[in-house]
């Protein structure tokens, strides 16, 4: 749009003072030869820029008749060259709609009176009818100072007007996402802000959202959390309303809404914008998120706690150790001088190694079970021992441990606990004697009664039998009946003698003095066989100087196993055996019956075996059942000797 750093309207002014230079009798041919030269050079300068510009030229005089139309100015109007030229501009009503014609003139009116004019918007007609929006400035052309002509300079700006108005639209958009953003940054600020608890946060969120929708001072909101309702000051359910749900782990455990009061819109569609819609549920999920976060720390702070608090109160030894002993590695926490006498560190520091805290007695049983520990994943043992504590003194701990391997397999440390149980072995210990004092004094009661049956009793029926006998045999010939009845009250009596003699014997069985253990258990089977008819083998050994107590409860136990085949197994053979082994005596009973599974192992606590094994644990002996369902059962019963 320049040449020469000259405007176009500079070179109208220029084309017009050379014409009126051109004019005057007194220059000199050779200067008006070339003033022409330089005219035709300036008008052809000046054709070619108005040819290429984009705005269009329209010159009128001080009359505002229209004296000349540029080609861009046609093209924009959709006129023929020469269309209006000549015309009033007052009467160009056919391109220039009336509030545009008015604007037009006051400006070339301010021009005429040599006043500054601004640019004004305008909007024009084309030929075909349609408008134009377009931007007018008006110009003077002077000469020698006089303004002479005006120039109107036309700019379409049709097109610049959609780009204004997309303009605008992204900056309105810019703003409402910028108002989401705030939102969204808020509720980060708020997860943030220490010693905030869920409550406030999900008040101060509900606070935040109506700023951040289209129409904010209309916009109110609402969440509800398990029961539980926040909302703004102002809300109020409405018909224009946008709600997500808040899910938390998956569940819906609430909703947020957001409500507008009244009708936003006097449009059908919804109020709210799909940004609004995308907005309310990046809210709702980062709401969720924050409600697993915060319940995932308080669950955490509880489980620390409790934590804290079991340590605190823990009245154990919670550990982790070498298989070997040795401390490193070692962790000690909890009561450890109160059971052992020695502190944490000092454990820790092997002083002492706690293979050297375990009493001399139990250490070979200690590295025993702690061999299966180590030949064995995730073997768990639980056991007692003895330990010395720092002062001296004796202590029974019980201990569970297990072995930890590590990637390659093999075996790395132990871990478990430890608890001083000296309290219960001593009252375990008082048990015991209480119960072999019970079990002696019950046996020396059936003892006396066993003495009184047979002795007393015993002699009675028999003194009986032999009279009963001899009246039978004074009486003669009788009646028949008479008799009948006096040979029934003899078997009666000969049937009273051997079920009270028997009686006396499983109160307390004679032999147990008189022959001992073996021979007394041998002539229980053949008994029990021949009351029962079932097929008893019995084997045994002579075991001298045991207990009495261990002889009786042997024998009762071999009682209460017999009768329990009898009743339930459905056997037909039962196999019995007396033996000594490995520092142990042990006797068994095994049948060929239907057997159990190991759940009914578990709970086989029937009153008899129940009083059998509480007989054996207070010799320090133990009953052991083994059953495989149609393959029979074994027991036996275990004591160190």
């Amino acid at each position: 749009m320049r040449d020469d750093h000259r405007t176009r309207e500079q070179l109208f002014v220029e084309l017009a003072q050379f014409r009126q230079r051109t004019a005057e009798p007194e220059i000199c041919q050779g200067e008006l030869q070339r003033l022409q030269e330089a005219l035709r050079d300036s008008e052809e300068q000046c054709r070619v820029i108005l040819d290429h510009a984009s705005e269009g030229l329209v010159k009128v005089d001080r009359n505002l008749v229209v004296s000349a139309i540029d080609q861009r100015r046609s093209e924009m109007m959709a006129l023929r060259p020469g269309d209006c030229v000549g015309e009033r501009l007052a009467d160009l009503n056919h391109i220039l709609p009336p509030a545009s014609s008015g604007i037009i003139l006051r400006a070339l009116e301010q021009l005429v009176a040599d006043k500054e004019v601004e640019w004004h918007e305008v909007t024009l007609r084309r030929a075909d009818g349609s408008l134009v929006d377009a931007r007018i400035t008006a110009r003077p052309i002077s000469v020698e100072g006089r303004t002479t002509d005006g120039m109107l300079v036309v700019c379409d700006i049709t097109g610049h007007e959609h780009v204004e108005q997309a303009q605008l639209k992204r900056a309105h958009d810019l703003k409402e996402r910028i108002k989401e953003l705030n939102c969204l940054y808020g509720i980060a600020n708020l997860v943030e802000t220490a010693g905030l608890r869920l409550a406030e946060i999900i008040q101060g969120t509900v606070d935040l959202i109506p700023a951040a929708w289209q129409w904010p001072e209309i916009a109110c909101a609402r969440a509800t959390l398990e029961g539980q309702e926040y909302r703004t000051d102002n809300f109020q359910e409405t018909a224009w309303k946008l709600s997500a749900d808040i899910v938390v782990h998956g569940v819906a455990a609430g909703t947020l809404e957001v409500c507008y009061l009244t009708q936003a819109s006097q449009t059908d569609r919804s109020p709210f914008l799909k940004e609004e819609s995308d907005l309310i549920s990046a809210i709702v999920q980062r709401l969720g998120r924050i409600i697993e976060r915060i319940r995932a720390q308080e669950a955490l702070r509880e489980s620390e706690e409790r934590y804290r608090s079991f340590v605190e109160h823990f009245q154990g030894i919670a550990f982790r150790r070498n298989l070997d002993f040795t401390p490193k590695f070692c962790l000690c926490h909890g009561a450890v001088e109160e059971i052992t006498g020695y502190t944490e560190e000092e454990c820790a520091a092997e002083m002492p190694r706690w293979d050297q805290v375990i009493h001399p007695d139990d250490l070979a049983d200690v590295y025993k079970s702690t061999e299966r520990l180590i030949a064995v994943p995730d073997y768990p043992v639980d056991r007692q021992y003895r330990i010395v504590r720092k002062d001296g003194q004796v202590r029974w701990v019980r201990e569970l441990v297990q072995n930890v391997y590590d990637d390659s397999g093999r075996p790395a440390f132990v871990q478990g606990a430890l608890y001083d149980i000296t309290e219960r072995k001593r009252a375990e210990e008082r048990s015991l004697r209480l119960a072999r004092q019970l079990v002696s004094a019950q046996e020396e009661e059936r003892r006396h009664i066993s003495r009184e049956l047979h002795d007393e009793l015993g002699q009675a029926l028999t003194f009986l039998r032999i009279q009963l006998g001899l009246m039978q045999n004074d009486l003669g010939p009788q009646s028949e009946s008479f008799l009948k009845r006096m040979s029934e009250a003899v078997v009666l009596t000969d049937a009273t003698i051997e079920r009270m003699r028997v009686l006396a014997q499983d109160l307390r069985p004679p032999g147990l003095d008189a022959v001992g253990l073996n021979l007394t258990l041998e002539g229980f089977c053949r008994t029990f066989a021949r009351r029962t008819g079932l097929s008893v083998d019995y084997t045994g050994e002579e075991l001298r100087a045991l207990p009495e107590a261990a002889n009786i409860s042997f024998y009762r136990y071999l009682q209460e196993a017999l009768t329990n085949v009898a009743k339930h197994a459905h056997a037909s053979h039962i196999q019995v055996k007396l033996s000594r082994d490995n520092g142990e005596i042990s006797l068994s009973v095994e049948d060929d019956g239907r057997g159990f599974c190991r759940q009914a192992q578990e709970s086989s606590s029937g009153l008899g075996l129940l009083g059998v094994r509480e007989r054996l644990e207070s010799l320090g002996a133990r009953l052991e059942i083994e059953s495989w369902p149609g393959q029979g059962t074994r027991l036996s019963a275990l004591m160190p000797w």
